[in-house]
């Protein structure tokens, strides 16, 4: 995408010659002839670079910059104007509302330079904005590097995780953090886009490396622990038939090099290890890893070679075996013993196991490969709960790695313009016109193509790109709201989806109230959707934030409800305005006699208690009589319309009633 550059200056014929000059070196180009003209683009446009005059009719430039700023922080700002106002521009440079001072009349080739100068800084304080978000926001411990391995910054987690002090971690140096690691093999790790390395702390603490954000010059990780267990690798050392990590790579590179036959590696751990460590402790936890150890070794000592990682993990590598269901009955009987309760420290304990296998030649070529494969088959998602164990999918993996790419892609998407909302009117049953429309967010990427909020939004929350993506959704809602009024529909209200996670964001409820004094709305146009599930899982928190954006105006919607009908009894504890009823209700609602019963109960218990109901998923007619009989207050779906761009829902508005619609004619939707 081109960047976006904003042209402010008074002098028309000033402005012509920037464009011509800019449009020529490639620049999307915006023009205002003075500053209220340059504030409505600004906020119309997504902008990276604002080159503006000083002096100014009505707002000088220095006045201008600061409401721009205000609305988007991450544009960087240059002011070009004669050497004569230098004095007076120093206090805006200084302030850092600009980036540089241009003076006219201007060389082309330096102002170009001073522009990719511009659109760097951009870029560099953009993506610091993002790591800083995520560090702030994110639960989960997070370590910054930079290209040379040093520690620039780390959140309490990170530090609670590798149990340093402040002082030790300042400045630290990959090397003196992970002994066995370094800042090569971490950026050969983030090339690759592996899903983890595997490291261990000076203090010997085993942890996993996680790539969360990055680039050329800074690598966010996220640190999660592997539970360590104390003694048992010296009890291994005095075993020479269980190899170490080195001795497990050479043996496996040594049989692939001399013999043909496949090779199977098997890796094994115990599966909830950390809970089963917290039960039983050091000594317990030992004492188990040692049991399972020595078991396998006598199991499998006479058709391969066992390995001792660290912690719980081992691998068994296997050459001697005729098929792949010899392969599972072989690792079967190796832990069958675990299958009836174990004894330790007197408790009695049920171990379960995650297991994986890769084999050579087909799935890897080399030990460290094969190895890794393996690992993340064991450590699948959608591993069975029984001790079956599963082969490396290159499929599932090559998943995983999408999940990455759309992970690292939406950190750009709002930059990158690459984002769209989608709107689908609500109907009043009474009335037959649209009273409201929900606001639903789009993604197309370059790449990627259309991607569905089903995969990307779960991800978002995850990786912790749900804050800006929700601050996103709500400005440019309440901006075509404004842009709707200006057109002669006034829109009593839309509806936004909110998650939990932005939900718990300290400054959430401020934020919104100050986006919603930016563009004169009143906090009640605006409707909140959050799904049943994410409030009855976050019940005491949610019932709080819920109550306080209802004491500040907004209204507050419960999407997907009634999927189980015990819900009803919480409608009396949530502070919630409408009731959205799920599509899999409304679905059979014509055929069956007991979910018309269902239904009826759920629409006459929340009126009693003030609250309106919504019916989502109408496809047909009888639908909608049944739900108007019902007294139902509003309903949306495809009878009335697909979700639309604004310029459709805009037709859509002006047709009300939607009578021919409703009528059986679907021309329009």
């Amino acid at each position: 995408m081109k960047s976006g550059i904003l042209l402010v200056d008074d002098e028309l014929n000033i402005l012509r010659a920037l464009e011509r000059m800019l449009r020529r070196a490639g620049y999307e180009v915006f023009c205002a002839n003075g500053a209220k003209e340059g504030l409505v683009v600004f906020e119309q446009q997504d902008i990276n670079v604002i080159i503006t005059d000083f002096r100014m009719p009505e707002i000088n430039g220095a006045e201008f910059l600061k409401l721009a700023k205000r609305q988007s922080p991450h544009t960087v700002a240059m002011i070009l104007s004669a050497y004569a106002d230098f004095n007076s521009v120093v206090e805006v440079l200084n302030s850092g509302l600009a980036f540089k001072f241009l003076q006219k009349p201007w060389l082309e080739t330096q102002l170009l330079e001073d522009i990719e100068a511009a659109l760097e800084k951009y870029d560099n304080e953009r993506q610091q904005y993002l790591r800083t978000q995520l560090l702030i926001g994110s639960q989960d411990a997070l370590l910054e590097f930079d290209r040379r391995g040093q520690l620039i910054r780390f959140n309490a987690a990170g530090q609670k995780l590798l149990g340093l002090s402040a002082m030790e971690m300042q400045q630290a140096a990959l090397s003196t953090l992970f002994h066995n690691i370094q800042v090569e093999q971490l950026v050969a790790f983030l090339q690759k886009q592996s899903l983890s390395v595997s490291v261990t702390t000076q203090k010997g603490i085993p942890l996993e490396l996680i790539h969360q954000l990055s680039d050329d010059d800074h690598y966010l990780l996220r640190v999660e622990a592997v539970q360590s267990v104390s003694h048992v690798t010296e009890q291994f050392a005095d075993m020479p038939e269980v190899l170490d990590q080195l001795h497990l790579l050479q043996e496996i590179d040594l049989l692939l090099a001399v013999d043909a036959r496949p090779l199977a590696v098997i890796y094994l751990d115990i599966r909830n290890f950390s809970d089963v460590h917290h039960s039983l402790g050091f000594q317990g936890a030992d004492q188990l890893v040692a049991m399972l150890g020595t078991h396998l070794l006598h199991q499998v000592k006479d058709r391969g070679k066992l390995a001792y990682l660290f912690a719980d993990q081992f691998v068994i590598v296997i050459q001697k075996w005729r098929h792949e269901a010899q392969l599972q009955d072989i690792v079967h009987n190796a832990v069958q013993e675990f299958d009836k309760p174990q004894v330790i420290l007197g408790k009695a304990l049920h171990v379960r196991f995650n297991v994986g296998y890769t084999i050579a030649p087909d799935d890897g070529a080399d030990a460290k490969t094969l190895i890794h494969q393996a690992r993340q088959a064991a450590r699948s998602p959608h591993r069975p709960e029984s001790n079956f164990m599963l082969r490396y999918d290159r499929r599932y993996i090559e998943s995983r790695k999408l999940q990455y790419e759309i992970s690292n892609a939406l950190y750009e998407a709002v930059s990158q313009d690459e984002l769209q909302l989608a709107y689908q009117c609500k109907v009043d049953l009474q009335s037959h016109k649209i009273a409201s429309a929900e606001v639903l967010l789009r993604w197309t990427h370059p790449e990627l193509g259309s991607v569905s909020p089903a995969i990307f939004i779960p991800i978002a929350e995850r990786d912790g790109q749900i804050h800006e993506l929700g601050v996103w959704v709500i400005r440019h809602t309440l901006m075509q709201l404004v842009k709707w009024r200006d057109a002669g529909l006034d829109l009593p209200q839309m509806a936004v989806n909110i998650s939990p996670i932005q939900l718990q964001q300290r400054d959430f409820i401020q934020n919104l109230l100050a986006l919603v004094r930016e563009f004169s709305v009143h906090p009640s146009h605006l409707q909140l959707e959050l799904t049943e599930t994410a409030v009855m899982e976050h019940l005491d928190f949610g019932l709080s934030q819920l109550q306080l954006l209802r004491e500040a105006g907004f209204s507050i919607a419960i999407d997907d409800f009634g999927t189980g009908y015990s819900s009803l009894s919480y409608l009396t504890k949530l502070p919630v305005d409408v009731v959205k009823l799920d599509r899999s209700i409304i679905n059979d609602i014509e055929h069956s006699l007991a979910t018309q019963s269902m239904v009826r109960n759920i629409i006459r218990m929340s009126h009693e208690l003030g609250i309106s109901l919504v019916a989502e998923g109408i496809e047909t007619k009888e639908q909608h009589d049944l739900l108007t009989q019902m007294n139902c207050n509003y309903a949306q779906g495809y009878l009335y319309s697909k979700p639309v761009d604004a310029g459709r829902f805009l037709q859509l508005a002006l047709q009300q009633p939607l009578a021919a619609m409703l009528s059986g004619d679907q021309t329009n939707a």
